[in-house]
């Protein structure tokens, strides 16, 4: 009796491990998941025992073999995102990158490409003038709504004067207002100019610096100490920026 209780629990053991799907790394370690996505760079997964929480994510050369809940196996062993050339970037259209192998990334899904392939560095670059960029534009836009507000208070102020004293005293503080809105509208849309220009270089920047050192090779032949210098315009007039 005791054999056929053991038996049947070694039986329901068995169907209920056999029902997972396994991710045996090169370490050696076997993670018990289950597999969202797979392609030739990533496998994403979330935990068996807790479908619910985060989904997580295995760089294809950290993975030994995938054993599949119907027993099939797939070896990883040797397959490499490094032996996957790294697309060019042909254009860059509002969010979204055009690459040279036909797809298009938006760039939550290239941020993510670049951090598979560990190229970080170039990736902050863009980041950096995509941050400048926006803040430039947004100034730009609050500046000419500021100018274009004072001109509209300014007027209003010339509406409320009748020839009378007590027209031109109840037309001076909304016509002082009118310019001092003007002139800081202005001021802020100045400021915004170089920084959406800067902005802009960078992110040009980003995409030169790519092409030339990561396109067309195998992320593992990509230095992350290329040295290059770049001479683009600033604030205060023009900076000189060396990578290495």
């Amino acid at each position: 009796m005791r054999q056929n209780i053991l038996l049947i629990l070694s039986f329901v053991f068995t169907v209920s491990v056999y029902s997972q799907e396994r991710i045996v790394t090169v370490e050696g370690d076997t993670v018990y998941a289950k597999i969202i996505e797979v392609n030739d760079s990533v496998i994403s997964y979330k935990r068996y025992n807790y479908q619910e929480g985060a989904t997580f994510v295995l760089t294809a050369e950290k993975i030994k073999q995938i054993i599949w809940a119907n027993g099939d196996i797939d070896v990883y062993e040797g397959r490499s995102a490094s032996n996957t050339l790294l697309p060019g970037i042909i254009e860059k259209k509002w969010s979204t990158f055009i690459l040279d192998n036909g797809t298009e990334m938006s760039e939550d899904e290239f941020e993510f490409f670049m951090m598979s392939n560990k190229l970080e560095r170039y990736w902050d670059t863009y980041k950096s003038g995509n941050k400048l960029f926006n803040t430039g534009r947004g100034l730009l836009i609050g500046g000419a709504g500021g100018i274009l507000g004072g001109a509209a208070i300014v007027g209003f102020s010339y509406l409320l004067a009748d020839g009378s004293l007590l027209g031109a005293l109840i037309m001076m503080p909304f016509e002082i207002l009118g310019y001092v809105v003007m002139v800081a509208g202005a001021a802020v849309f100045t400021v915004g100019i170089p920084l959406a220009l800067v902005g802009k270089s960078k992110r040009y920047t980003f995409i030169d610096d790519y092409n030339e050192h990561c396109a067309g090779r195998y992320p593992s032949e990509v230095s992350e100490n290329v040295i290059s210098w770049k001479l683009t315009p600033s604030f205060n007039g023009l900076s000189f920026t060396l990578n290495f």
